[in-house]
């Protein structure tokens, strides 16, 4: 995980967006953003992205995207190679823009997150709420960061599959940059997050 990336930023309090450079082809990009079988590996453990607008998508949190808890929606925005947008049940998205950057790519990937009715503390690091009435956990927010970090590796062909099963079975997010991105960002929502 990078810790020097720039932190995401809100464009309003239930949206935040991350900027990456990454030095390879926009297409290469789009793929990795869009297809199933890419996004398993780099961001979640289990994707699946119907590659058409209307098309159904499911995400898995750490698990099946078949599972009560996974993340399921429609593909709202798809445009290769310059954006791919899942939109979920409850109206939250995710959102990756993509332009050509010089040498490579610029991708925006945004977040827009409605906050759960009655959200509270959670047990686990970084499931706290700096700004009560958000959907803005610091572990959760951490925990894009780095994806988009394994996002590098893997286009640049040093992260895969396998590495991603060790990692995660090594306990990889509770090392000492995931803490550090953590607390950075539960003090970024804490300063940073509009009101309402």
């Amino acid at each position: 995980m990078r810790a020097d990336q720039e932190l995401a930023q809100f464009r309003d309090r239930n949206t935040m967006v991350y900027e990456r450079h990454y030095p390879h082809e926009i297409g290469l990009v789009f793929e990795a953003v869009s297809t199933g079988e890419h996004l398993d590996v780099w961001m979640l453990p289990e994707s699946r992205v119907e590659r058409v607008e209307g098309g159904k998508c499911a995400f898995g949190w750490g698990g099946s995207a078949d599972e009560p808890m996974a993340s399921r929606g429609v593909v709202t925005v798809f445009d290769p190679p310059n954006a791919v947008q899942y939109t979920f049940d409850d109206d939250s998205y995710m959102r990756f823009d993509l332009s050509p950057d010089g040498d490579g790519t610029r991708l925006l990937f945004t977040l827009h997150y409605l906050p759960e009715p009655d959200a509270q503390d959670q047990p686990y690091p970084g499931g706290d709420l700096p700004a009560p009435g958000t959907a803005w956990r610091p572990g959760f927010l951490s925990g894009y960061h780095g994806m988009l970090d394994d996002l590098r590796e893997y286009l640049e062909g040093s992260y895969d599959a396998e590495i991603k099963a060790r990692a995660v079975a090594e306990g990889h997010d509770a090392g000492p940059d995931f803490e550090r991105l953590t607390d950075a960002y539960r003090e970024h929502v804490r300063a940073n997050c509009p009101s309402e």
